[in-house]
């Protein structure tokens, strides 16, 4: 059976405790665990005969719809990757999501996103604690979306190559509090099987507080060096021989990252100090990631990486 998601190529997983921007639906889960899915892995004929999409891209107008449920247990807490069936991470290697599809976007008036997981586009606000204003679309099988929306796998894909349908968005608002589970990807460094990726599991506010951390931790540290005229290779090095403010040297062991250490959650990987195409503009919440939401029988869960791309 091929792998939901790839993270980086040969990642080995292991427990450490260490935007259209439109208005859309706001959602509180339950804090029910979700079961795991089963994921296809057979080839079939008719998996790549299937016309492509090509339906003008739309918007399902934003609802807001009032739910009021139990909250997720806070703080971070190790999760075994064995336990976890949603998109936790990024392709690479000229790769494709694998997985299952999408189920359809939801409908004005639905009470709630139909189970399964969504690719999302999102980016963190002034207020790293507001709630954020996410964009969902669906994974759709390669064999259905129009050409170049997946990479090439030798001219045949299999079910479960997916990639993102780009026809159609739903705006999703996602408070950052208890009613909402995350599941953060950090790096713990190398082992002799390749990268070490740790997992745990928390809140909206533990994801909120966390942010707040980087975001301030970045601007007390990174910024200032970087406007005292240090190139980001000069930032690096100067944190690597003295950590300072919750940085310390990347535990990829390069001489171009750093790593960012706060409480119980895993190590959240910098491999550059600051965005080489704005680096002004940079800000401690570029390295936290959403590759995707996942609603599991009430559970609503996002995914956020900050780990190791190769």
């Amino acid at each position: 059976m091929r792998c939901r998601m790839m993270l980086v190529c040969g990642v080995l997983v292991v427990l450490v405790a260490c935007s259209s921007t439109e208005s859309g639906r706001s959602l509180q889960p339950s804090a029910t665990k979700p079961s795991p899915e089963t994921t296809a892995s057979l080839v079939t004929e008719s998996s790549t005969t299937q016309p492509p999409t090509t339906e003008p891209p739309t918007t399902i107008a934003a609802v807001t719809i009032p739910v009021t449920l139990p909250v997720v247990e806070s703080g971070w807490r190790p999760l075994d990757r064995d336990t976890v069936d949603g998109f936790i991470g990024f392709p690479c290697c000229a790769s494709n999501w694998y997985g299952t599809p999408s189920p359809p976007l939801p409908q004005p008036g639905d009470p709630l996103l139909p189970n399964g997981s969504y690719a999302v586009s999102a980016s963190w606000g002034p207020d790293v604690t507001a709630p954020m204003e996410l964009v969902l679309r669906r994974f759709e099988q390669c064999s259905l979306l129009p050409a170049g929306a997946c990479e090439d796998e030798g001219g045949t894909w299999s079910p479960d190559s997916l990639g993102v349908d780009e026809s159609a968005a739903y705006p999703l608002t996602l408070p950052l509090d208890g009613h909402i589970r995350v599941v953060l990807t950090g790096f713990a460094g190398f082992s002799d099987s390749g990268a070490i990726a740790a997992l745990v599991e928390g809140n909206g506010t533990d994801l909120a507080e966390l942010a707040q951390a980087v975001e301030a931790a970045h601007a007390a540290v990174i910024m200032p060096k970087l406007a005292a005229g240090m190139t980001p290779d000069q930032i690096v090095a100067a944190i690597s021989a003295t950590p300072e403010g919750g940085f310390v040297a990347g535990l990829d062991e390069s001489e171009y990252s750093l790593s960012f250490l706060h409480g119980a959650a895993p190590p959240l990987l910098f491999q550059a100090p600051v965005d080489y195409e704005d680096p002004a503009g940079s800000r401690g919440t570029d390295v936290l990631k959403m590759p995707s939401i996942e609603m599991i029988d009430g559970i609503l869960t996002l995914y956020v990486y900050a780990g190791f791309y190769s």
